[in-house]
């Protein structure tokens, strides 16, 4: 076999010796590469377009001591304060390596931009027994006087979900970067009444995306015809289009009017990197304005960025800590690749031989890391591939501090490596970025090897946006997923709550009797082949809750261009109606971009029950009322696959009101195939056999009232106004709400 051999080390100042030394940046891993390919093609001095300079802009989070002072005396505009030292700037990517030397800048992050990741739902997670659904069910808690809000793309503001009885809107507050802007210091626009957004009748992307109407019709719409219920069907509606392809405009404008030079029009052409720094303005905007209003939020955010060894969230860490709190609760979808091996790991002492598959997707470019604990130890990595005589080596030791990478092709097949190194977290990180655009012809798939007889422990990772690395064969098309380490950010982060995603429907059919099976290796009951699982690469056990996720019905946008963009779509119709001139359907969707909305639902029932709940409020009735879908391999604790277990929204506001401790033996489940009814005085239980006893409870644990039930009723006395449980013999128990 012929050998390509990378050796440095004679070229390195003998004071380093053979050890490896990395400097520890100020920027995340992601940021870092960005400012990195910039400089190579020599930064904006080097770029002309028509006669004129490049200005490069890439918006990102800094955390600083001087009031952004150096970021404004750095070219950089401040955005968005956060309070705290935190801000949202908006930065030429030149002037990163200036803030880097800075003493007064402590750290700097950016990731890419996120990208996207209920008919028996609620009976699933119990919803349905929590509602008060005028004529049809008694039940106490339906999100009114919460927001809940979705930072998504494709909101149809028309659509009957999303109206109240009188036709008039219940979305409160929304955000459309996209929408012209109105002559305000703001993106775009702010519509801040129900009014304005309804006779908007949608975002500006709606014609070519329908993601939010579906997410927040499944957190909390009304549905259509009574059917298709979200989880909070009478909340107040708030959200924001957080894409930032068609931004450009809009950051360039703000950032020509508020920088401090002020002569940029004439001078220069601005080019706008694309980040993830966008989605946090939009989340601390919603909470500004639930605020406002004295309102908990609850916001979900169905999109994700594949995390790498090199990213370190610390700053993001702290933002997301400071943004939650009581009444201000942020939940995430975990990620839709549990179905890929895209981590392996070798143990302290023995030789890494680890074979892999490059699965080719929408580019060429494949991503392989590897990290170990920052040490003395040097290491000689070696890659092959399967079409290749020679093989590629990287003596580790050859590179210090002021080496980016090295870069090497093979000789034999079109395949180049660039071999790069950063810290993060006390890990050493090598990443081994492959181009392969000529190589796979016909294929694709193609495997290879790395190798190592190195000591350290170390941890392999084969991830991109697109193309993926994989560890063995498996897909979430013939498997049953569940590989870990494949968690997304923002949902690995301590203070948000990480949803995965259930199966509970593998096939539907459609309004035209099509049948429709999923393609996947899970089995119903159990854990979604394609949902994320933990742990996050700095420990934490993710997800936290898991939710249906799987084939779940809601709300579609009627502004839509389906033919376009969609064109199977009206194969996959369940339900149709037309109202206000408009037909309007309903439709499934698979992802932990669904089963994250349902339970952001569910919190935000419990926010009406308790508005002052935190995370670690949330986290403690997760954790109390939850069930483990499979104790038998899982155990009963949290784990990495379903968190605390199945959400439960009935158990959890029997926990928050205090009555599974006030009501000793209360059911903490409603009644199998039982419906109740209020209707005055008169509690109706349909479904059930007379002369079985009820017993009714205060919020206080006191019995105010038992009887037994006649012709499928009873008559309760004169009760004052409130919330009272009762309790159906041994079949479970429910929740009323009586009005006077």
């Amino acid at each position: 076999m012929k050998r390509i051999i990378i050796v440095l080390a004679v070229l390195l100042c003998s004071t380093i010796g053979l050890s490896a030394q990395y400097k520890t940046s100020k920027m995340s891993g992601w940021l870092k590469k960005q400012y990195q390919s910039h400089r190579q093609v020599g930064g904006n001095r080097a770029q002309l377009r028509g006669g004129k300079p490049v200005l490069s802009l890439i918006p990102i989070l800094v955390k600083d001591t001087d009031n952004g002072e150096t970021v404004r005396n750095k070219g950089g505009v401040i955005w968005q304060d956060f309070g705290n030292g935190i801000s949202a700037v908006i930065m030429p990517l030149d002037s990163l390596g200036a803030l880097e030397q800075s003493p007064a800048i402590l750290r700097m992050e950016a990731n890419e931009p996120p990208k996207l990741m209920n008919d028996t739902t609620a009976m699933i997670v119990g919803a349905d027994k929590a509602w008060k659904a005028d004529g049809l069910l008694p039940q106490a808690f339906t999100g009114k006087g919460v927001i809940a809000a979705a930072v998504d793309i494709g909101f149809d503001f028309t659509n009957p979900a999303f109206l109240n009885e009188d036709g008039t809107s219940r979305f409160v507050w929304f955000w459309d970067p996209l929408a012209p802007a109105d002559g305000t210091d703001e993106m775009g626009v702010v519509y801040s009444n129900p009014e304005s957004i309804l006779e908007t009748e949608c975002s500006s992307d709606a014609e070519i995306q329908n993601h939010g109407t579906y997410v927040l019709g499944s957190m909390a719409g009304n549905g259509l015809d009574g059917l298709f219920v979200g989880m909070a069907p009478q909340a107040d509606l708030a959200g924001v289009v957080f894409p930032l392809e068609d931004l450009k405009d809009d950051f360039c404008n703000f950032y020509k009017a508020n920088n401090p030079e002020n002569d940029l029009p004439d001078e220069y052409w601005i080019e706008l990197y694309k980040s993830d720094c966008p989605h946090y303005v939009e989340i601390f905007r919603i909470f500004k304005f639930a605020d406002s209003e004295n309102k908990p939020c609850v916001i979900n955010a169905s999109t994700g960025v594949d995390c790498f060894f090199d990213y370190d969230f610390s700053l993001l860490n702290t933002l997301f800590s400071d943004l939650t709190g009581p009444g201000h609760i942020i939940v995430a979808s975990a990620g839709n690749s549990g179905g890929y091996s895209i981590y392996s790991e070798k143990e302290y002492g023995m030789p890494l031989m680890q074979e892999f598959i490059c699965v080719l997707g929408y580019g060429d470019l494949f991503t392989l890391q590897i990290r170990k604990e920052s040490d003395n130890t040097d290491c000689l990595f070696g890659l092959t591939f399967e079409d290749s005589a020679d093989t590629l080596y990287f003596d580790i030791g050859a590179l210090n501090n002021t080496t980016d990478s090295i870069k090497l092709a093979f000789s034999t097949i079109p395949v180049s490596v660039i071999l790069s190194v950063n810290q993060a977290n006390g890990y050493d990180v090598f990443q081994f970025d492959i181009n392969a655009s000529d190589y796979f012809d016909e294929s694709f798939e193609k495997k290879g090897s790395i190798f190592s007889d190195a000591v350290p422990r170390m941890e392999l990772l084969g991830i991109d946006s697109y193309n993926q690395v994989l560890f063995n064969d498996d897909d979430f098309f013939n498997s049953p997923g569940r590989h870990l380490h494949t968690m997304v950010i923002p949902a690995c982060l301590e203070s948000v709550i990480a949803v995965g995603a259930m199966q509970h429907r593998s096939e539907y059919m459609s309004i035209d009797s099509a049948h429709h099976i999923a393609p996947l290796g899970s089995e119903d009951g159990q854990l979604a082949s394609f949902s994320s699982c933990g742990p996050s690469f700095d420990g934490l056990i993710k997800p936290d809750v898991v939710a249906p996720g799987t084939y779940i019905m809601s709300t579609q946008n009627s502004f839509f261009d389906y033919e376009t963009y969609d064109p199977g779509f009206p194969n996959q119709i369940v339900y149709k109606t037309e109202a206000n001139g408009r037909e309007y359907a309903i439709s499934p969707l698979s992802g932990t971009s669904i089963s994250s909305p349902i339970a952001a639902g569910v919190i935000a029932l419990w926010l009406q029950a308790d508005p002052n709940l935190t995370p670690q409020d949330i986290m403690g009735v997760l954790e109390r009322t939850s069930h483990q879908p499979e104790p038998e391999i899982t155990g009963v604790g949290k784990n990495n696959y379903y968190g605390y277990g199945e959400i439960d929204a009935y158990a959890g506001l029997l926990d928050i009101l205090g009555l599974t401790t006030s009501v000793p033996g209360l059911s903490m489940h409603q009644p199998h195939g039982v419906t109740f009814r209020l209707e005055g005085s008169t509690l109706y239980v349909d479904g059930m056999d007379d002369d079985v006893s009820i017993t009714v409870y205060n919020v206080n644990g006191k019995t105010v009232f038992s009887g037994r039930v006649e012709n499928g009723a009873i008559t309760l006395p004169a009760l004052d106004a409130g919330v009272y449980a009762v309790q159906l013999d041994t079949a479970g128990s429910t929740l009323i709400r009586i009005e006077n």
